[in-house]
């Protein structure tokens, strides 16, 4: 078959104006058809750049009736065709079980304990890298500074444009402020394993920035065989870092995860399907982390991606999101990341607006019009006030966003 051969990266459901999905999804394409070539390369592996041969197209239900996200295709223009029997493919699931088992049996049971913070001062930083996700958070606590990252793209496949030096900035930034020599994650949360949130991990890794002391939350029992993230787990596997499920049994009292509640795979293999407590969820969005990140006084929750069966499934969240005084709101701000229609306590909602308190701020991450329904017109009009990592509060471009805990001050640069 001479059609190119695709890793289906994402498949979003298209709405239209009435709030009802349409019979229409866009996908997004990494073309891997070269692949061979790149790993044939004199160069390592990991001292590769990723592939961002990535193409978006959008087309009707009846033609990826059979396709889920994380699979390899045929694409002819016209049809798809199920390419997990090629080469490419066989030869990416492999190495990606090979990764993930490995650093699974190095890091078995891991837990994080507690390590409270007496009299913080905390900023946060929500930097624009596009369409997609990426926050950090300065903790200084008796005279020790934390430095605390939630998902980290650097790259927008929606518009082939690198935001690795907005990053570099806010690093920068930071080390004046707090008069770091140098800048080291204490601990790294990754919600879920779309490239649009770990695309920049790698070089961080690079950069010395993330290292072999770094905690990382990553659920490794979730398997996504692309090129990519395959070359992100190689790094890492070679980093030996301390990996820890993000489960919720696993919280602690400044980090408490809402979701998942269960070990959360993609699909059932013969290894988990005797493994009690284990779920499966086709879907890498719902089966995000929702990390609440309480810190002294104040908290903020980040959701990632979770759509409305995710949200459907959080009982943690009474009163007003728990409270939270900073709410990343859900999928880059489209609908299916904002309608919630199933409380725990029986209230009546229909959407992520009516959960937040009054006295909370939502901070949006990604970039308007990078998908359609992104932002939706909808989710701006519900929350009314929203403060956004691509442009400060005049409409300006910014490179990101400092919000300072104790004022509540936000100051884009």
């Amino acid at each position: 078959m001479n059609s190119n051969i695709y890793f289906l990266e994402n498949i979003t459901p298209n709405y239209g104006d009435n709030l009802q999905q349409v019979n229409s999804s866009t996908l997004v394409l990494l073309n891997v058809s070269n692949e061979q070539n790149r790993e044939s390369n004199k160069s390592s592996l990991t001292n590769q750049e990723d592939n961002y041969e990535y193409r978006v197209i959008e087309t009707s239900h009846e033609k990826i009736t059979n396709l889920k996200e994380g699979q390899y295709v045929y694409f002819d223009e016209n049809n798809f065709i199920n390419a997990n029997g090629s080469d490419i493919a066989k030869r990416n699931i492999f190495f990606n079980n090979f990764y993930r088992g490995r650093l699974l049996f190095k890091n078995l049971d891991r837990i994080h304990e507690s390590n409270p913070f007496l009299n913080p001062e905390v900023h946060s930083y929500h930097i624009n890298v596009g369409h997609g996700n990426c926050s950090i958070i300065v903790i200084k606590d008796s005279n020790c500074i934390k430095v605390w990252m939630v998902d980290c793209s650097d790259f927008d496949f929606m518009n082939s444009k690198s935001y690795r030096s907005n990053i570099d900035e806010c690093f920068n930034h930071i080390s004046k402020k707090f008069k770091l020599k140098s800048i080291e994650i204490d601990t790294f949360f990754l919600t879920h394993l779309h490239y649009d949130h770990y695309s920049g991990i790698s070089g961080l890794i690079n950069q010395k920035i993330i290292n072999s002391n770094t905690i990382l939350y990553i659920n490794m029992h979730y398997a996504m065989a692309s090129p990519n993230y395959n070359r992100l787990l190689k790094k890492i596997n070679q980093l030996n870092p301390i990996i820890i499920e993000p489960l919720s049994s696993y919280s602690n009292n400044e980090i408490d995860i809402w979701h998942p509640h269960m070990t959360t795979i993609k699909s059932m293999s013969s290894k988990y399907s005797r493994i009690a407590n284990v779920q499966v969820e086709p879907n890498p969005n719902n089966a995000s982390a929702v990390y609440h990140l309480r810190i002294g006084d104040k908290s903020i929750l980040l959701p990632g991606d979770l759509e409305t069966a995710g949200w459907n499934s959080i009982n943690k969240c009474f009163s007003h999101l728990n409270n939270s005084n900073y709410f990343a709101i859900s999928h880059h701000g489209s609908l299916n990341g904002h309608l919630r229609n199933t409380c725990p306590v029986k209230l009546p909602i229909t959407n992520l607006s009516h959960c937040i308190h009054t006295f909370s701020t939502p901070i949006l991450m990604g970039r308007d019009n990078a998908f359609r329904g992104i932002y939706s017109p909808q989710v701006i009009q519900d929350f009314q006030t929203i403060f956004y990592s691509e442009k400060d509060n005049k409409g300006n471009p910014c490179s990101f966003m400092e919000i300072d805990w104790q004022s509540n001050n936000k100051i884009w640069y």
